[in-house]
């Protein structure tokens, strides 16, 4: 990650990296009472530990790898974004890829939901208008909201609306749905195995 990142240094990414850590340690800690000199030297040892992680250096023939796929991987979106490509990979066993023009695909995906429209619910769309956070952030809010009102109205008790709220987001992720055409409509379907 280091090898990579020309704007941030090192000591900026670990502190970007640790993040997560350290807010999953403080819930930790509250949840079991766990006595505070104990909570700063566990703190310390593991934040010591994980920064070694990041200094042993890296073989050269590693670094060039690294750089040389970096360099693949770009050329590959940029390939992708010029030709108005998509590339999907299914999630499943089969391990399917598609690799087709995005409008059509776009297309067929909104036609696939508007025969099926009783099986899903469009929420949202992300890109860059709408950031996923901010789409967390109106769900979250929807749900409280939601929460708050059932409780005005006796249909949930206090305790319930209270345990039942969202105040940490950094546990939820939203998922994620893809729609692969039929293979037999398509023939820019590829299997590797």
């Amino acid at each position: 990650m280091h090898l990579l990142s020309k704007s941030s240094t090192l000591p900026q990414i670990i502190t970007k990296q640790i993040m997560p850590l350290r807010r999953q340690l403080t819930t930790l800690f509250k949840e079991y009472q766990v006595d505070n000199a104990y909570q700063n030297a566990f703190r310390r040892n593991m934040e010591q530990e994980f920064a070694k992680s990041f200094t042993p250096s890296i073989p050269l023939a590693l670094q060039k790898r690294v750089f040389y796929e970096k360099e693949l991987i770009q050329s590959i979106r940029h390939q992708l974004a010029e030709n108005q490509l998509i590339l999907r990979r299914t999630s499943d066993e089969y391990n399917t890829y598609y690799l087709g023009d995005r409008n059509e695909f776009q297309a067929k995906s909104l036609e696939y939901m508007e025969e099926n429209a009783s099986y899903y619910e469009t929420m949202g769309v992300i890109d860059e208008f709408n950031s996923e956070e901010k789409q967390m952030d109106e769900i979250i809010k929807n749900i409280n909201r939601t929460l708050h009102q059932l409780e005005l109205k006796d249909l949930i008790s206090m305790n319930h609306q209270r345990e039942l709220q969202i105040r940490d987001k950094t546990q939820m992720k939203l998922p994620y749905l893809y729609f692969l055409p039929e293979p037999h409509q398509v023939c820019h379907l590829f299997s590797f195995c």
